[in-house]
Parts: structure tokens; sequence; C-alpha cells
């Protein structure tokens, strides 16, 4: 038989609850922008992180590799980004405080094509008109745009407040992606 509660346990219950459900988010985000991020090196795909803060891109690229010159590079299974993702701590924050979801390469503008490189002058679209062997998911310029200004970002929302699945349901809770 199930517990019965104090009504008056239920702000509390579901303060506990949602808090929870927006880390699961979270990480369900920084996963997915890990699988669509370019991969040359490797910097930049793991370098997605969630804080309490915001994120700051000071982390240096590791490695070098030139689009224009060499062979595409091979991407990692998204199980390892699962891996990353789901391995780190979750961040807890209050309902009204922000959760922040950056990444810490210091060429990440660059990346996300909202600013040109620091030493080169172009922007990550010149990589796609030049012909360079780019590689993120889908592989278009605007990629991050793709993702977080459509569907994509509420299905994996949808994913961290599934994940918690704690009886809190309602008639009106559509399946990720049916919107």
């Amino acid at each position: 038989m199930a517990k019965v509660k104090d009504i008056r346990q239920l702000p509390k219950d579901f303060r506990k609850l949602v808090t929870e459900a927006k880390a699961e988010a979270a990480a369900e985000i920084q996963e997915s922008l890990m699988n669509r991020s370019p991969f040359w090196t490797g910097t930049f795909a793991e370098s997605w992180i969630v804080s309490k803060t915001e994120v700051q891109a000071t982390l240096p690229r590791q490695g070098e590799f030139d689009p224009s010159q060499d062979d595409t590079p091979p991407r990692l299974a998204g199980s390892i980004f699962r891996d990353t993702s789901q391995r780190g701590d979750r961040v807890y924050v209050p309902l009204k405080s922000p959760v922040f979801i950056g990444n810490k390469a210091d060429y990440a503008a660059f990346v996300i094509n909202k600013a040109k490189l620091k030493g080169e002058g172009i922007k990550y679209e010149s990589l796609f008109r030049a012909g360079a062997r780019t590689t993120p998911r889908p592989n278009v310029p605007n990629w991050y745009d793709v993702y977080t200004k459509s569907k994509e970002i509420f299905k994996d929302i949808d994913k961290g407040f599934l994940a918690i699945n704690r009886g809190f349901t309602t008639k009106t809770t559509k399946p990720a992606g049916t919107y």
C-alpha cells in the first residue's frame, strides 16, 4: 500500500522533484551537445559542462587538426559522451536559480558560429564554403542553433523529467518530441 503523506508536504516534495528533474535535464542537454559537436581533436566536444555559474571559455585546444588538410577524424561512439555526461555530479540549484550549460574551449564562440576565430579572422561557416571536412550533427554551420532553437532541446528536457519518474504525472504529459 502506498504511504500516505500530509498534503502540506506537497510543495516541498514538488520543489525537490523539479530540482532533481532540472539536474537530469541539464545532463541530457550536455550529452546531446557533446554528440552534436564537431569532433576534430576532441577538445570542444568533450568540454561541455553543467555549472551553477556562467561557464568561462578558457580551455585551449588540445592537439591540432586542420579541417582543410586532414582526413575527417573518426567520431567517438555516443556511449562515450553518455558516460561522460552521466558520470558527472548533478548540479542541483534552487528553482529560481539558473543552471548553465556551456563549453570551456576558448574557441567555443567560433564553433557555434557566433564569433570569428582569433588570429584567423574567419567564422565557422567559412569552413563549409571552403569545403572543409566538418563534422557537427547536423553538418551545417548553424548546428548549435538547430539544436537550441528547435524541438530537439525540449526532447532532452523531457528525458530529464521522465528519468526521475517519481509518480508525478498528468493527463497532459506528452511523450518526448510530440509537441
